[in-house]
């Protein structure tokens, strides 16, 4: 009988592999010996069709091969719970089964096709039809059975209708099944005996990635055939499906562990259904996954086995700590033939547990003995401090506790930075254990530990100091009213009252109702920055003591105690404090997600959806919440729960229209406790009236090293590929009706033959540029594509943005004639009223047509007044010509630039010229490490108005850093910021949330700075270096290292400012050792938010940045609430992008019915005095019309907005919100704002927000004396007239989910339209 160890790794890996006989040796292909491949040989099943319910049959499946036995996506990680999966072929279709245990319910709320699917408890199969070519295809299917299909990253590729998927959910598990039609895969049949496989399993690790408004849910991602490159989507690491219709003899195998305790234990039964004896030979290796070498000796056994019979070869290997590959091969003895080839990598880490905690100068041992010799009983365990030579510094031996756990604690502030080792012994019946070393180095005290960097406490700009008078505080655009309350009892912003009466305390005590009337303010504390109140009342027996503070921003701090004032104590039955706003002032809300975005309420608080203040809402803890309307507002922030006592999580804290007023309530007790002198009740909150300063400057960010739409033909890896595209106005070039564009390319290096390039606006991911194309802003195109990952040329239509595009038309050809990297070609694009065409010329200069496609202008749907023709990336051009419908030549306009050798377009991209051929142009990015580049670049940037240059993260070679430790990088930064500063456009490199694994600060800082629960693979794998960037906090020790970096950045190479993103908000932690977290009252560690320690790093930022350059910009990118405490110290914010993926469907259709007008008013309108972008990279258009109406500027909508805001000096304009405009026909669905110029000049936004997509007339009712006499009507950016008959102006959409602007103005008013448009030419408008 097979014995199943305990603490195994529950793997079982049943894998068939078919035998043939040893005749046929063609059929069963030999897996790679080093490193073997991952195989499984796939019957060839003419009677099976099973039924596709998600249910695995026995009868239908008991042919199929089967395998198990995944490994981790980073190889670091023991899988908790195996995955297992069944195959086979028909003649036209793949079946696959797969079983998932998971002893939680999977999380899958996913319901769209081709939804993010894989963002959670989900299965990839991935399918290679030709191992020759890179052509692979993508299949996803969730926990529900909702399915994605893909071509390679392709997400337009395919249907949902084409394949078959079902899902059940078990006790403990779920199953899948799927049916794939070798229809899908342009073949009639599965006739080839050799195909790339892979499936991988995203499955939810519970709690261990937190919850809250900064959770990223943890994921286990583990596939059949290990990955190495840091994604799912890598051919090289795909498995084989060996097809063989000959027979069905199998392997298969079990793995029973793989773990220190018990070693590597396999079990392969072999079947043998042949009509001869066989002889095969088991073998199983461990070996260094860095070395190669051998651990041990190899385990091997012989057999042969009759015709008909089974037989099991049943092997082990021992394990140590380390990184191992498990090998595994099954032989035919004779001939040599491998039948099964297998390497697992494993993980091992150390049983003892050392965590270094240098911030408390402390190292932490845990030892679980479970988790060591099975048959060695341990009672204590000697731990011991060696110095680097293995001399005894210190020891400990302690006792196991009740969970079999030994755990020890020891001082190392005595010790010297250097290398020690901590050695732990077992001790039992007289015997002992030793376990290897652990090896720990103490860093030398860095020379930023304990910084004081950027804490002189004063007031910064645009704050004025704090004033009093009487019982008045008095900040910035704000007055709080102290007294009648013992917090506050009246704030006023702008002029306007906020509250409807005192904030409250209210509740029970010993059966009595406390009154707190009687305030005591028995001390106060002021300077320029903060004032300070203590302020005591007592209720009976009950003792209530406020601390509030105020500092110049606006924040008012209130920690409160409630005590004893008797030596007996008092049972608190509830207590609530309750923010009575008046309704006039609370009209609109913002709470932040108490669930991260794959489960519960995401992306809203699970009270209410932000947006309109509700009637009466209750929910569960959020730290943030915002009330207000569209001018003013008041934010609450708590860091935790911390001393609350309540019966239901879910009901802490509250929303109601009480009394005439609109209430923000806390239900901080409604579970009895007691309290007395001694022991008190405490908790902490704040609050910020807004707006909390002058309104911000929107200043336009142009985004490089970003795939992000508005970067447009930058979006490139900043640091290897060039990426780009020459654009040229298409008006005067192209019309609907006829069109004929030819240009000589020739494919760029020929040098190193290195087709460098990639069109970053491509969806299907296919590294396509556009060799010849006509762009349209509201992001259609159509014409000749090259994809580099085919490598393919093809004939498109296309319309849409991104992941939204699809693809009308296409025809893909090779080139016949061979296109060599140095030969050039002349490429001519050719259309008419029914076809689009692609002509090139062969080796003799002759034309051929090498495509025709369906052509249809209309579909378009855009006027070619927008419209840009492309040259993509990757290409050497020369030679434009056009012709005009009658055949005529039209001349294109090209200039001499003094700064570069060889031509370049008037109105162009970027050009970078061949340095071996000047007369040609290179169409493509500047090299970021060649300085040579950045003139032109930043010219083209200054005359669009971009006022700063944002690089994104992989400006640095580890995730998140703020330094780079390579020369090349750091010589390649310095270049660019200084000649970004010569020119007034400031760079901004990128900072974030997590902190490459790939650091001396993280191997060194590791226990100090992570957030707890810390899971390394929940971490952004990021493939260009090769690591993981893990989540960390700005908390401690590690907020002066950042501090300290980030000024040396700014005086060594004079960066402007930086794009942070997310680091002004706190994540959700319970990592004591830098602040967070608490111990409750049943002595369970739980997390908190430390809000006061990001305040007082962004605060820090600021006062450090603007001290050395007063010009010092921090732009915050957040997916959650404005946050105002922390986020109020930077300039510029951008966020939404939690709307993208609105109950976890990212569809045009879900976007549009969750993201309102009140939902922004409410979480990205002015009543912050902060500057606020939309960021959206996936419904371009729908934001922007949604964003047009309320003043909102997009980010990543090019400059269209901008140019049209400055060319009608709008910017100095009043704008007048639809809710306010009083225009009849203005509402929620077609709502119509304007601005207003001081000559009178209107010009009126709206916005189409109607769910149905279909041509839409709507009119609208001007009220009296809003436009001049004799005002027409002109769309502002495309010039059509539109009908305006006295007050009453009808305006028509195409379609829904569009805006118009509307000039209202007699003809003789000043910036009358003109044509063209000024376009930018760098990036489109939308």
């Amino acid at each position: 009988m097979r014995k199943v160890m305990r603490q195994s790794i529950s793997c079982v890996l049943l894998l068939a592999v078919l035998l043939t006989s040893t005749n046929n040796a063609s059929s069963v292909r030999a897996a790679q010996a080093d490193p073997p491949m991952t195989t499984i040989h796939v019957p060839n099943v003419a009677d099976k069709t099973p039924v596709i319910d998600g249910v695995i049959e026995n009868a239908e499946w008991d042919e199929a091969a089967q395998s198990a036995g995944f490994v981790t996506f980073t190889q670091s990680e023991a899988i908790p719970e195996p995955t297992s999966f069944k195959v086979f072929f028909t003649e036209d279709k793949l079946y696959v089964a797969v079983h998932s245990v998971q002893k939680e319910k999977p999380s899958a709320k996913v319901t769209a096709h081709d939804g993010p699917v894989y963002t959670e408890d989900s299965v990839e199969i991935f399918f290679q039809p030709d191992v020759a070519q890179q052509t692979y295809y993508q299949f996803v299917i969730n926990a529900r059975g909702t399915k994605y299909e893909g071509q390679g990253r392709n997400a337009a590729w395919g249907n949902n209708d084409d394949w078959s998927a079902g899902a059940t959910i078990g006790n403990g598990y779920w199953d899948l099944e799927v049916e794939l039609p070798a229809s899908l895969f342009g073949i009639s049949s599965f006739s080839a005996t050799e195909y790339g496989f892979n499936i991988s399993r995203s499955q939810s690790a519970g709690d261990q990635g937190g919850t809250g408004p900064m959770a990223i849910p943890a994921m286990i991602q583990s596939s059949w055939s290990p990955y190495y490159s840091g994604t799912f989507h890598d051919p090289s690491a795909f498995g084989r499906l060996y097809r063989n219709d000959q027979d069905n003899n199998a392997v298969r195998q079990s793995v029973y562990a793989s773990d220190l305790k018990n070693g590597f234990q396999t079990v392969s039964a072999f079947t043998n259904t042949t009509s001869g004896d066989v002889t095969i030979k088991a073998v199983q290796e461990v070996r260094n996954s860095s070395t190669g070498a051998l651990l041990g000796a190899a385990q091997e056994m012989t057999a042969t086995v009759a015709a008909g019979a089974s037989h099991d070869f049943v092997l082990s290997n021992p394990l140590q700590q380390g990184k191992w590959d498990n090998v595994v091969t099954i032989t035919d003895a004779n001939s040599g033939k491998v039948y099964y080839s297998r390497k697992i990598p494993v993980n091992i880490p150390p049983p003892l547990k050392v965590r270094a905690y240098w911030s408390d100068q402390k190292a932490e041992l845990r030892l679980d003995k479970n988790d060591v010799n099975a048959g060695f009983i341990a009672q204590t365990s000697l731990f011991e401090l060696q110095d680097g030579q293995g001399t005894v510094i210190s020891d400990q031996e302690v006792n196991v506790d009740s969970t079999g756990v030994f755990q020890a604690s020891f001082d190392m502030r005595a010790q010297p930075a250097g290398n020690y080792q901590f050695v732990a012994t077992l001790k039992g019946s007289g015997d002992s254990y030793a376990l290897p070393p652990v090896t720990l180095e103490k860093p030398a005290t860095p020379e930023w530990w304990d910084s004081d960097l950027g804490t002189e406490d004063v007031v910064l700009a645009p704050w004025t100091g704090v004033k009093t008078v009487g019982n008045k505080v008095e900040i910035w655009g704000r007055e709080y009213a102290f007294g009648d309350s013992p917090f506050v009892s009246q704030i006023t912003s702008q002029g306007q009252e906020l509250l409807a009466a005192p904030i409250q305390i209210e509740g029970n005590a010993d059966a009595q109702e406390l009154h707190f009337y009687e305030t005591n303010d028995i001390g106060v504390e002021k300077t320029d920055t903060a004032v300070q109140y203590l302020n005591e009342s007592v209720s009976d027996d009950v003792k209530l003591s406020v601390n509030s503070t105020v500092e110049y921003d606006g924040l008012i701090r209130f920690d409160v105690q409630l005590s004893s004032e008797s030596d007996a104590p008092v049972q608190l039955q509830n207590l609530k404090v309750k923010i009575p706003m008046k309704p006039e002032a609370a009209t609109l809300f913002d709470a932040d997600t108490t669930d991260s975005p794959l489960r519960g309420s995401y992306p809203y608080w699970s009270g209410a959806r932000s947006g309109k203040f509700p009637d009466a809402a209750t929910g569960s803890f959020t730290p943030h919440i915002f009330v207000g309307n569209d001018q003013v507002g008041l934010t609450w922030v708590a860091e935790s729960t911390q001393n609350w006592s309540f019966q239901d999580a879910k009901k802490v804290l509250a929303l109601k229209k009480q009394s005439g007023a609109h209430v923000l309530e806390m239900n901080v007790i409604d579970k009895a406790i007691e309290v007395n002198r001694d022991t008190p009740l405490t908790f902490t909150f704040a609050i910020q009236a807004s707006p909390i300063r002058p309104q911000a400057e929107n200043k336009q960010v142009f985004i490089y090293g970003s795939n992000a739409y508005g970067a447009e033909g930058w979006g490139m890896n900043t640091f290897s590929q060039s990426k780009g595209q020459l654009s040229y106005p298409a008006k005067d070039y192209v019309t609907p009706e006829y069109g004929e564009l030819t240009v000589n390319a020739a494919p760029w290096n020929a040098v190193t033959a290195n087709w460098s390039g990639g069109y970053p606006d491509d969806p299907q991911n296919e590294m396509a540029t556009p060799v010849v194309a006509i762009k349209f802003p509201n992001g259609n195109s159509f014409g000749l594509y090259y994809s580099l990952a085919s490598p393919k040329f093809f004939l498109t239509t296309e319309t849409g943005f991104n992941t939204n595009r699809v693809r009308h038309e296409i025809k893909e050809f090779e080139y016949t004639n061979t296109w060599m990297i140095w030969w050039e070609r002349y490429v001519k694009l050719k259309w008419n009223e029914s076809a689009l065409e692609v002509w090139i010329t062969d080796d003799t200069g002759n034309f051929a047509k090498q495509a025709e496609i369906p052509f249809d202008f209309d579909l378009m749907n855009a006027s070619l007044q927008e419209a840009k023709i492309v040259f993509g990336s990757g290409f050497v051009y020369n030679d434009f010509s056009a012709v005009d419908k009658n055949g005529a030549s039209i001349a294109w306009v090209q200039a001499e630039d003094a700064n570069q050798p060889g031509r370049v377009l008037t109105g162009n991209y970027e050009l970078l010229p061949d340095a071996s051929n000047p007369a040609r142009v290179y169409v493509g990015g500047p090299d970021f490490n060649s300085n040579r580049d950045w003139p032109m670049f930043l010219n083209r940037l200054k005359s669009d108005h971009y006022q700063l240059l944002k690089i994104h993260e992989d400006w640095t070679e580890s995730q998140g850093y703020p330094m780079t430790r390579e020369q090349g990088r750091k010589d390649a930064l310095h270049a660019l910021a200084t000649a970004a500063n010569e020119k007034g456009i400031p760079v901004i490199p990128y900072i974030g949330f997590q902190l490459g694994n790939n650091t001396p600060e993280f191997q060194y800082y590791k226990d100090d700075i992570v957030t707890e629960p810390f899971f390394l693979p929940n971490g952004w794998v990021r493939s260009d270096t090769n690591h993981i960037g893990a989540n960390i906090s700005y908390a401690g020790q590690y907020q002066n290292f950042m501090l300290w970096s980030i000024k040396k950045l700014i005086e060594e190479d004079h960066i402007g400012g930086l794009y942070m993103d997310s680091t002004a908000l706190p994540p959700v932690d319970q990592n004591v050792h830098h602040g967070a977290g608490y111990v409750d009252r049943d002595g369970v560690l739980q997390p908190s938010y430390q809000i006061f320690e990001y305040r007082k790093f962004m605060k820090r930022l600021r006062t450090m940045g603007k001290a050395i350059r007063p010009d010092f910009y921090m732009d915050l990118h957040t997916p959650v609430g404005t946050w105002t405490p922390t986020a109020g110290f930077t300039d510029g914010i951008w966020k939404g992008e939690q709307f993208l993926n609105a109950e976890a469907n990212p569809s045009e259709a879900t976007f549009r019915r969750e993201v309102t007008p009140e939902l922004l008013r409410a979480t990205m309108g002015t009543q912050t005095g902060l500057n606020v972008n939309f960021l959206n990279y996936a419904q371009v258009d729908s934001a922007s019309a949604v964003t047009a109406v309320l003043n909102i500027p997009v980010r990543m909508d090019g400059l269209l907005r901008t140019k049209m805001m400055d060319y009608y000096d709008l910017n100095n304009a009043q704008f007048t919100l639809y809710r306010d405009s009083q225009i009849a026909g203005s509402n929620e669905e077609t709502p119509m704002s304007y601005y207003k110029r001081p000559d009178g000049a209107v010009v009126a936004v709206t916005a189409n927000l109607n769910q149905t997509d279909e041509p839409r007339d709507v009119t609208f009712t001007l009220p009296d004396g809003l436009i001049l006499s004799g005002s027409v009507a002109t769309d502002a950016i495309n010039g059509d007239n539109a009908v305006l008959n006295g007050n009453t102006l009808t305006v028509h959409f195409e379609q829904s989910w569009r805006y118009k602007y509307i000039l209202l103005a007699p003809e003789g008013v000043e910036s009358p339209v003109r044509y063209p448009f000024e376009w930018p030419s760098i990036g489109f408008p939308n």
